[in-house]
């Protein structure tokens, strides 16, 4: 199985650290869980 930044980098993304980070923190806060991953994207160009 191949992960995720193999899909981003063949697409010209790259996950936006920064906003994940922030939704890290709000959803710990909250107590959110995900029952699917997100992926905050930004374009490479």
């Amino acid at each position: 199985m191949r992960s995720g930044s193999w899909f981003f980098l063949q697409n010209n993304l790259e996950e936006n650290e920064a906003v994940n980070k922030k939704f890290e923190q709000a959803s710990t806060q909250n107590s959110y869980v995900p029952k699917c991953q997100i992926f905050h994207l930004k374009s490479l160009h």
